[in-house]
């Protein structure tokens, strides 16, 4: 018979037990880097960014109130923010070893196919081989070049939509960033992306990888208990959603693969990421010819990092430059210069090309200062601590997601004069400010792999938009122009994109439309490779209500000249 003491002295040790733990927990938080009182068990839940403020404008205030580094916990987890670009330094270069991580993937993430992604894994050989192969295709500056012919041919069509279309220019720029990437990836050629199936699943793909990159943006990272929960109860939508978006992503990763593998049976295929990674495997020593081709885990590499390629290059070369007309809308005397510049030193009877570089400084400038100002991953793409760091009288626990700020970064007035400001002239002679593309780019083992990729990719854009359109400010019916102010046009996610803004667009003068339109008719009819793939359905997309955020609400703006962005 158990002793009538037993069971209060059973309530008592439990007592103890969890305020030992609530007095340890506080005692380790004390060492964390500093931010805002958590509450018992549940942290900082409440101190998030509301639906309708995005992320890095939210986070601005705690370099202020805490310092270098902040840090908040949310039922366990731990986030530190870095907020300065010395500390960034300090604990994602100097300790990249210890900081090259990722925020481990959540159930649905995994779920979904995601953690296979160079974006999603961890630093293991996988991700190091991943970056050196990419890198060699595309980092260098070399890399880049050797695709400007490709990618001019995509850029000619791009002005050929613009001048035909102008009223939807958010659209033409997100098809030319998709049609060089999966031209370089997979030498691709989309033609009118409209009607390309492969473009519509990637599209797909895109919205969904930025929903599900946000830190603790489904509510199963919050509540991971929910996992255990039968089908059809609250709080498991997630799991049909995840399914439903799994067979999205493996068609965009296993598609375009297969018809690079097709191509190449057939002697047909171009140059690409895929095919070069293709050749060196069937010419290696080593390599074992079968009829199947290469091995399913040689598959399983190449495919994944190309796709990891394809989606990351995309999304962002699409966020600068939205970034750079919003630039143009606001700083009309800077297009003005840098358009100068180019009618100087190339004329108006042809586009830029990527020899004429060197000669347009100011252009150059405007390009790294497209990315200073309007910094299109503004918190950055979050690492983890892989162990723990010491960091000044502070300690940054093992497991906690690290995030930089990089936005504020870009706007510090310690190191940019008048950061609100678009000014290229700050990064030439005789100011020569400091470069952003060292935290732009991303950080230690975690930076952009095709970083030279981007850069020749920007040019050939920026130039041409540039040598052959004007962007100006949208008139209201009142007769004024709308003046805009880009921050308060953001959307929340790892990657900036725009909400609707008011714009306008048209060609510089009748001979440059003249210019365009033969680019029209030099292009040669059934160019998209689209017949080639086997893909029908286009199904809609399921609503997911566990996601954080609610659909963009295009606010009405009275014009009597421009267009809506």
């Amino acid at each position: 018979m158990a002793s009538p003491i037993l069971l209060p002295l059973s309530v008592i040790a439990i007592i103890i037990y969890f305020v030992y733990q609530h007095v340890a927990q506080r005692k380790l938080l004390a060492k964390y880097p500093p931010g805002p009182k958590p509450l018992p068990v549940f942290g900082n839940i409440f101190d998030m960014p509301p639906k309708a403020v995005p992320e890095f404008q939210h986070w601005l205030k705690h370099k202020d109130k805490y310092g270098p580094v902040s840090s908040l916990t949310i039922l366990g987890k731990t986030l530190v923010f870095i907020n300065s670009r010395e500390a960034a330094q300090e604990i994602l270069e100097r300790n990249a070893h210890r900081t090259a991580g990722r925020p481990k993937v959540s159930y649905p993430v995994e779920a979904i196919g995601y953690g296979q992604s160079l974006a999603f894994r961890q630093h293991d050989d996988f991700h190091k081989r991943g970056r050196k192969a990419v890198h060699q295709f595309m980092g260098t500056q070399v890399a880049g070049a050797r695709c400007s012919d490709a990618l001019s041919a995509e850029v000619e069509r791009y002005l050929s939509d613009v001048l035909a279309d102008p009223g939807h220019l958010r659209k033409h720029l997100w098809s030319l960033s998709t049609a060089v990437v999966l031209r370089q990836t997979y030498g691709y050629s989309v033609g009118r992306t409209d009607n390309d199936p492969l473009v519509h699943l990637i599209r797909l793909d895109y919205q969904n990888a930025a929903k599900i990159a946000v830190p603790m943006a489904w509510m199963v990272d919050l509540f991971p208990a929910i996992q255990h929960i039968p089908d059809g109860l609250p709080g498991t939508g997630y799991r049909e959603t995840a399914k439903f978006w799994s067979k999205i992503l493996h068609r965009v990763v296993d598609i375009p693969f297969n018809f690079v593998k097709e191509q190449r049976r057939a002697g047909s295929d171009r140059v690409s990421y895929v095919s070069d990674q293709l050749e060196k495997l069937e010419s290696a020593s080593d390599y074992k010819s079968e009829k199947s081709g290469v091995s399913l885990a040689d598959e399983n590499f190449i495919k994944w990092t190309a796709s990891t390629v394809q989606a990351a290059a995309t999304d962002t070369t699409a966020a600068n430059l939205e970034g750079f007309i919003a630039a143009m809308v606001m700083f009309p005397e800077v297009q003005a210069r840098a358009q100068e510049e180019i009618d100087r030193v190339v004329g108006r009877d042809r586009l830029p090309c990527l020899e004429d570089r060197n000669q347009l400084p100011y252009v150059q400038a405007l390009i790294v200062e497209v990315a200073r100002w309007y910094a299109a991953t503004p918190m950055g793409v979050p690492h983890m601590a892989q162990e723990d760091i010491v960091y000044g009288d502070h300690i940054i626990p093992k497991g906690a997601c690290l995030m930089p700020a990089v936005w504020s970064f870009c706007h510090d007035p310690s190191v940019y004069e008048k950061p609100q400001l678009f000014d290229p002239t700050r990064f030439m002679e005789p100011r020569n400010e400091l470069s952003p593309k060292p935290v732009t780019f991303g950080f230690g083992r975690r930076s952009c792999p095709g970083q030279g990729f981007a850069e020749v990719t920007m040019f050939l854009a920026v130039s041409a938009t540039l040598s052959l359109f004007s962007v100006s400010r949208a008139v209201g019916e009142d007769g004024r122009e709308i003046h805009i102010d880009i921050d308060k046009y953001s959307k929340q996610g790892i990657i900036r994109h725009p909400t609707a803004f008011p714009y306008n667009i048209q060609p510089r003068s009748a001979s440059t439309a003249t210019l365009i339109q033969s680019f029209e008719a030099q292009s040669l009819p059934g160019e998209s490779d689209a017949e080639l793939l086997k893909i029908t359905s286009r199904q809609p997309e399921p609503e997911a209500r566990h996601i954080t955020g609610r659909p963009e609400k295009v606010k009405h703006v009275a014009m009597s000249k421009g267009y809506l962005f």
